[in-house]
This record gives C-alpha cells, structure tokens and sequence, in this order.
C-alpha cells in the first residue's frame, strides 16, 4: 500500500497531514509525508541523480528536504552526510525557518549549529545549508564527504561547474549506503540551457517522471515533473495562489516557467517575446547548399573557443529570389533575408559549454571538409579547378591578435593559421579568410537587438507579406536552436545584454554575422 498523504486537518492554527493506514479508509496523522504525484514520484527514483522540476508553489523545497530525512535512523548514523546548496546563503532564510519548524516535530532532539549551519541528530547525521556561487568555492568542499547532495533552485546556476565539481564530493567508505544527488528547479533562470540538456527536461504536459538518462558524460539521471494542482496544502491555504503568481510575472516566458513549468523558452531571456512566434516562420527544414541560388551571396562567421566551444556558422544572403525543395514547396525570401543553414560546434557530447580544445588546424580541416561534403567546395569538371562559393567570413577579432613572440612568420595569428593551405584527400585545399567582427563599445546589445528584429521580421504581416529582412535558420543546426534563443537577461547587470559565463557563442557569431555590411553577390571565388 502507499503511503501518501490523504488529507489535512487544521488543528491549532495549522494544518497537519493524514495517510490511511488500511484499506478501508482508517486514517491517522503524521509529521511529514508525500503528496500524490511528483513528490510520491521523486523520494522513490532509484537514480544516483534526480531532478524535481516543476513551477512555483509545488512543495519543491520541503520535497527535497524530505528525501534527506528518509535515510535519518535508518542505521547509517554519521555517514548519512548530507549538504543542502544554494548560490549564496541569502536564500536560506526560508529554508532555515522551514527545517525548524519541521525537524523539532519529528526529531525533539536534534540541534541547529547557527554558526556551522549544520542541524545534528542524536543518532549521528548532519545536515549542512551551504552556498556555492563562483567556481573557486569548490576549495571549501575539496577533501569532504557527502553521502546526500541537494541543489536548491538548480537554473540559477549559469553553468554546471558547481554542480558537476560537488559530484566528486558524493563519496562513503561504508557499502552498500545509497548516496544521491537531488535537485528542485524552477525552468526560470540562467542556467536553464544547461539544466535542461542535462536531465533532457522537456514540457511535462501531464508527465510526472521524465526519461531515465544514462550516457557516458554522467551518472544515471532523471528529471520529475511537478505540478501546483497535486500541491493540496497550498490550494487549501492559499486558493488566490496562482492568480497572485499570474499577477507577479512579468515576462511571457517567466509567467510560463512559474505557472506551467515550461521548458520551452528561459524565463527572463533575451528573446522570450519574440522566439514562440518567430520559431513557426524562421526555422525552416535542412536546406542542402546545392539548392541555395547562385545569386545569393554564402558567407560565414566564426567565435573562437578552446576550454570552452568554439563556434562556425555558413549563412546565405538572399537577392529577393526563392528556394525550390524537394518536391516542389518553395520558400520565399525578401532579399537581405539571413539564412543560417550549417553549423560547426566545438562542443564536447553532453556536456553544455565544455569545448573540445581543438588547434586551429583542426578546426580548419573540419571546416573545410564540411564545406566539401556540402560542396560548398566542388571541383570544376571542366576545368578541374576547385571552387568556393564561401566568400570571406567574419570572425571573432581575437583570432587576429599576434601571437606571443611572433613576429614576420607564416602564422602570426591564429587567422593567419586559418589563411595556410591544407592537404585533404590528397588535395591542397587553400585555407579559410576571415574579417574582423565588430567587437566596439556597444556592439553586443546593438547586435541582440538587430537579432530580436530580424527574428521578428520573419513573421509575416496581416496581409500575408514581408518588408523588412529577417534571419532564418535550419532545423540541421540543432546547438543553435538549443542555445540562442534561450539565451537569458543579465537582470542583475544591464537587461539589454546577456550575463557572462553562458553559452553565447553562436549567438556571438550570429551577431558579428549580421552586424556586418554585405550585399549579394553572383560571384564565386576560384580556387587554384
């Protein structure tokens, strides 16, 4: 038989929780027990790491709270070891009020160390509140161990370095004793991109446990869907709840995350408003080079990465003509229109914002023979020379710095690296030319901003038409789809930008493309 809760009662200003304890109906009260639905769902995941996702006012903290209690005088006294943590201990206060009215109710004799922020039990276990903000607060953790890892409001991370370096933290000499990673997140925040790749969220639509993850970059994983409907204690106690979380949300994309849990688009981004309706015009299926017209102009641009991804995208610019599909659909263009339709990222599998550390001469090559695959490079069959139809490209301007010492070599930069040529299937394939970006003091907002109008430039009139060019992009260049739209605000800063340390690295490239003057061209570059 389960054991949920079945009802609350209101006893002396408070309402306690009921289970039923046979299968007629006999209830009896409890400190503390599970709601039906997600909370039932996350305490018995079997998985070393579980993710409780779901919108405001689920019960997502006392949840999480609660399957570190579960293991309390089980028998693994101190060992079961546990940390609960957030991005600063600013955010404890509500935590800290919540452990001391439920812990005492249960445990009379367990004890509160304001000063460690450790609560004790008699039995041996301890349970830390900590903080963990910049990567270098990993040294207070370095040597520790934890049986129980909880991350409180997991999004507000803006990269899974803190969460990926506690997991070494996750260790016990005694067998046998389960050791867990629990999380609770709301999808609104800057570290939505990262989380969402992780435990692959997706919008729960009546879901309550996500898909079990198991791949070779992480341990087994699974995200639980929550719900404010299951949460009987809130709409008993505050039935205005959700009007007043509708009243309080003031971006499209934040009342979505805190009223459905959506994981659409990123509470607080850049392109929130814009992205739900632009997506049903601007992405357009994969659009083989060979079908892009030869009047319109193919270009590409490049943000340079090492530890983290580095990023190359081919775009084509349109004279006004159309493109014929397969089968006949036609798509139609206003020229200047901006059609992003490949994409090289230097991205390690599964893990977000973790470049590959590639040379030059690497990335070059796979440049190079993506664009031969796509016959981007062909060979002439008349004449037998090979032909580029991609004209120089734009780049991030720190590929054009010199490198230390150099001075009158062959490669003085990493741009001259990109110029050398390079043998490929026994070829000497010339190499790549790039232009510096516009990287000049306000470029990066004017450039969300160009790139919020030509995503919104890609929704057509009343009447059917277009006036003002947009930017299009394929369904192939999945790391742009996942990253750039979800790209947040940096509300803590200016609003007009991004905040740093997130993936922006296709978005920049995307920007220096489009804040760069091109027009169309009929031209080829030959190449000998």
């Amino acid at each position: 038989m389960r054991v949920h809760v079945h009802h609350f009662q209101l006893r002396d200003n408070e309402y306690v929780p009921f289970i039923e304890t046979d299968e007629v109906g006999t209830c009896r009260e409890v400190a503390l027990v599970a709601q039906p639905g997600s909370q039932e769902a996350f305490l018995a995941a079997p998985e070393r790491e579980v993710l409780l996702a779901g919108p405001r006012g689920t019960g997502k903290t006392l949840t999480l709270l609660t399957d570190f209690f579960a293991e309390v005088g089980a028998g693994f006294g101190a060992e079961w070891k546990g940390i609960l943590i957030r991005q600063s201990m600013t955010g404890f206060p509500e935590i800290k009020s919540l452990c001391a009215k439920v812990i005492p109710r249960i445990w009379p004799n367990a004890r509160f160390n304001q000063n460690q922020n450790v609560w004790s039990w008699p039995t041996g276990e301890t349970l830390k509140l900590a903080y963990f903000d910049e990567t270098s607060d990993y040294r207070t953790y370095i040597g520790q161990s934890f049986t129980w890892i909880g991350f409180e409001e997991l999004t507000q991370y803006k990269n899974d370095q803190p969460y990926k370096q506690m997991l070494a933290c996750l260790r016990s000499p005694i067998p046998n004793i389960p050791m867990r990673v629990r999380a609770t997140t709301n999808p609104d925040g800057p570290g939505h991109n990262w989380v969402r790749r992780r435990f692959k969220t997706i919008d729960p639509n009546g879901i309550t446990v996500g898909p079990r993850v198991e791949d070779e970059h992480g341990l087994p994983r699974r995200a639980i869907y929550s719900t404010l409907a299951e949460n009987q204690l809130l709409l008993t106690t505050q039935p205005d709840y959700l009007a007043n979380i509708i009243a309080s949300a003031i971006r499209p994309g934040q009342l979505e995350a805190w009223t459905k849990g959506s994981w659409t688009i990123s509470s607080g981004g850049m392109f929130d408003g814009d992205w739900p309706e632009a997506s049903k015009h601007c992405v357009l299926p994969p659009i083989p080079p060979d079908l892009i017209p030869p009047s319109w102009r193919i270009t590409a641009a490049f943000d340079w990465g090492d530890s983290k991804p580095f990023a190359w995208i081919w775009a084509a610019i349109s004279d006004g003509s159309s493109i014929i599909l397969p089968g006949g659909r036609e798509l139609r263009f206003v020229r200047g229109d901006y059609l992003i339709f490949d994409e090289l990222y230097g991205c390690h599998p599964n893990q977000p914002d973790i470049g590959v550390r590639w040379s030059i001469d690497q990335i070059k090559r796979a440049g190079i023979a993506k664009e031969i695959d796509s016959r981007l490079r062909y060979q002439d069959p008349l004449t037998g020379r090979w032909i580029r139809r991609v004209r120089t490209g734009v780049a991030d301007n720190m590929i054009f710095n010199p490198k230390p010492g150099s001075a009158t070599g062959l490669a003085d930069s990493m741009a001259d690296e990109f110029a050398e040529a390079v043998m490929i299937g026994r070829v000497r394939q010339p190499g790549v030319q790039w232009e510096p970006a516009d990287k000049s003091p306000g470029s990066r907002v004017q450039g969300w901003q160009a790139l919020r109008g030509m995503l919104l430039a890609t929704i057509p009139t009343k009447s059917g038409g277009r006036e003002n060019p947009g930017l299009f992009v394929t369904q192939n260049c999945t790391h742009w789809i996942q990253t750039v739209p979800v790209l947040p605000r940096d509300l803590d800063g200016n609003p007009e930008d991004i905040p740093d340390r997130v993936e922006d690295h296709l978005a920049d490239a995307t920007r220096y493309l489009i804040r760069r003057s091109t027009k169309p061209t009929v031209r080829f570059r030959r190449m000998a």
